[in-house]
């Protein structure tokens, strides 16, 4: 029984040592706040507790704009407005693709957020993302015709087909201005 007990306690304590101990509060968890509800970290990312950054958490706030129940992503979408806002590096290059993937996965749902005044960035801002993702395409041209007749086929009511002109002009002048002609 003594052995049993002595030989947990070695492979507790090399476990202790090979996870890389990343959370301030759970000392064996594998990564930053992973160890609290996703929910709870969009909270804290919203009420400015915590800065989002290119971590495991954050991202999985991002794929929750993306992917899941409207309940959901329109929950997220607080949260996804102030890693927008807060970005930078890293983090900042993958933004454009998430508001790509939500504009093609989630009919008018950015739009609607962006129009609605739900996301703090500007259209300005999130066109300027959106089109960085465009230009470095290996099909920039394409994929912007793509992502343009996407956003003019959602647009049903007159006043998102106006919303979405506008935010294709934006997209449009940047790509024009980012592609260098």
């Amino acid at each position: 029984m003594l052995l049993i007990v002595l030989f947990l306690m070695v492979k507790a304590s090399i476990h202790a040592q090979t996870t890389e101990n990343d959370s301030l509060r759970n000392p064996i968890s594998e990564y930053y706040l992973t160890d609290l509800k996703l929910r709870e970290v969009a909270q804290l990312i919203v009420n400015d507790s915590i800065s989002p950054t290119d971590n495991n958490v954050t991202l999985s706030i991002m794929d929750s704009i993306v992917n899941g129940t409207p309940e959901s992503r329109n929950y997220f979408s607080n949260a996804f407005g102030i890693i927008i806002i807060k970005s930078d590096g890293a983090l900042s290059e993958v933004i454009g693709q998430y508001c790509i993937n939500s504009i093609h996965r989630n009919p008018n749902e950015l739009l609607s957020w962006l129009s609605a005044g739900k996301l703090p960035s500007t259209p300005e801002s999130i066109a300027g993302y959106i089109t960085y993702e465009l230009v470095i395409s290996s099909t920039p041209n394409k994929d912007k015709e793509e992502l343009i007749n996407k956003i003019k086929h959602d647009a049903n009511t007159p006043y998102q087909i106006k919303y979405a002109n506008k935010f294709i002009t934006l997209i449009e002048d940047d790509f024009e201005r980012q592609s260098g002609g």
